[in-house]
């Protein structure tokens, strides 16, 4: 089987330059070039070598995940600061459950994280190790949510998209790219200089863009993990940052079918990117 040359030309467009645009900004983490006014792999073996690493990554998780594991449900509880329980809390990484009307899940034996997740509070990522009691205390959500806008005029909007829910500000140092966009999605990137290359900001829309959460891998391998879900007029908005082993930063903020996304960026270019996503409005219902 040949090569697989990804078109980036002017003209272009689909999933394909999705996938290209994610991986310029370190998102996928492949080693490609540019030639002809065309992404294309190093080699031949870039495939090979890609799925391999995909595949030890997704067994490695999956078995710390205890997803084949056998034996008894490990069951724990979820109350706010007043000890009342915490009903319809998700708890989830590599499985997924919801609270029940006291409080109370159960994931797989064998489950070695999950992260619990709910509206109005700060989310907790538990590694099950490293515990030893299974009530788990979720606290009210300090930091204020992202605003509705007053006046989506200055902000960057998508053209050909409807149901557009976060306008990112323009800041100085970063610029904004072309809308891409395809019969089921519509992004952008806002880049900016690194000493290393040049990383982004990608902003996408649509149901199959991808997750509006942060990868499991990132949440399990971060030195440095917060996370706060918020209700900003009739949706929930999930924002989650963390810090590598590496001291490279990455940050989530997402919705629903919406997500803007930075990762792998050193501490001076986060602290720009910040100034994006921190100026992010949400789009009233009425607005959208």
């Amino acid at each position: 089987m040949g090569c697989v040359t990804t078109d980036l030309s002017a003209g272009r467009t689909g999933r394909s330059m999705s996938l290209a645009g994610l991986n310029q900004l370190g998102l996928l983490g492949l080693d490609r070039r540019r030639s002809g006014g065309r992404m294309r792999g190093r080699n031949c073996g870039f495939k090979l070598v890609f799925g391999l690493g995909l595949a030890l990554s997704l067994t490695t998780h999956a078995g710390a995940a205890g997803v084949a594991a056998t034996g008894r449900p490990m069951r724990g509880r979820v109350v706010d600061q007043s000890d009342k329980p915490v009903a319809g809390a998700r708890v989830e990484l590599f499985n997924s459950t919801t609270t029940g009307p006291d409080g109370r899940f159960a994931v797989p034996a064998g489950t070695v994280g999950f992260v619990i997740r709910k509206a109005g509070f700060e989310s907790k990522f538990v590694r099950t190790r490293s515990i030893r009691e299974w009530t788990f205390v979720l606290l009210k959500v300090s930091e204020p949510p992202p605003p509705v806008c007053s006046d989506p005029t200055p902000y960057v909007k998508f053209a050909r998209w409807q149901g557009q829910r976060f306008l990112l500000p323009k800041v100085a140092g970063v610029s904004v790219g072309p809308e891409r966009w395809d019969i089921d999605y519509v992004e952008r990137t806002h880049t900016a200089e690194s000493p290393r290359r040049t990383l982004g900001i990608a902003h996408g829309l649509g149901m199959s863009w991808r997750s509006d959460k942060p990868e499991a891998a990132w949440v399990w391998d971060a030195v440095d993990f917060r996370e706060t879900v918020h209700a900003v007029d009739g949706v929930e908005v999930l924002a989650a940052r963390g810090v590598d082993k590496q001291g490279l930063r990455w940050r989530v903020l997402g919705t629903v079918g919406e997500v803007a996304i930075y990762r792998d960026a050193d501490e001076g270019t986060a602290r720009l990117f910040d100034q994006v996503m921190d100026g992010v409005c949400i789009v009233a219902k009425k607005g959208r």
